[in-house]
């Protein structure tokens, strides 16, 4: 058991177990009075640990975010900065160091090499692509677009952007932008810039997952 700063007792109960790949760790905590919750929550838990490889080699403390409704998610550090829009829009982040992100679901489905690079090349007149590979990722496939561009003061800027088309034929994209000039799509600009490289990796759908959905009591019948 254990007590909060405001003296409310909690109590807690944890589940480990192993395979030949991980070593999975589940842990509740649930109000003193509230046991039955606690068990059932951590039985519940237990049953639906999900893995995906995929986010394995990012480290644990990175953020997500998720969007409910399009179903896309990308990981990023802590100090990343969610700015502007939100579940169902567009969304916006700034990192460290003048990085900025975007992801959003696109209103038109792009199913080859030709439709990416329009739609990127419709973010800025001025940019330039300087290099498209296919990339799979879950739940979609789609291109990795890599470019530059100047700002008005003559500075050089990259870009990546990530599309990836789902099995209902949407369109999701993740664009980052970052001083300098990097091609992302390439080892040695990775290395240039492997924090970067390492959130837009993380860009994917989740699928499968078989979240259960909440009762809701219907108050009007005394339900």
């Amino acid at each position: 058991s254990l007590r909060s700063g405001e003296g409310q007792q909690f109590l807690a109960r944890h589940a480990a177990w192993f395979d030949d790949d991980y070593i999975y760790v589940v842990r509740v905590v649930a109000p003193q009075n509230a046991r039955d919750l606690l068990f059932h929550l951590l039985g519940e838990m237990v049953n639906r640990v999900t893995v995906f490889p995929h986010f394995a080699d990012t480290p644990l403390a990175w953020d997500a975010y998720f969007d409910a409704s399009s179903q896309y998610i990308i990981r990023m550090p802590q100090e990343w900065q969610l700015t502007d829009g939100g579940e169902g829009l567009p969304a916006s982040f700034s990192g460290p160091d003048g990085a900025a992100l975007r992801v959003e679901t696109l209103s038109e489905t792009i199913t080859d090499e030709d439709g990416a690079r329009a739609w990127v090349q419709g973010l800025r007149s001025t940019l330039e692509i300087t290099s498209v590979e296919p990339v799979a990722r879950e739940g979609g496939e789609g291109f990795a677009i890599a470019y530059t561009y100047r700002t008005a003061d003559g500075d050089p800027l990259s870009g990546q952007t990530i599309l990836l088309t789902d099995s209902a034929g949407n369109t999701h994209a993740a664009d980052v932008r970052l001083p300098g000039s990097v091609d992302l799509n390439t080892e040695e600009g990775q290395e240039g810039a492997p924090e970067i490289a390492a959130v837009m990796a993380t860009f994917s759908m989740m699928t499968g997952l078989d979240l259960p959905q909440p009762e809701v009591e219907d108050v009007e019948n005394g339900g």
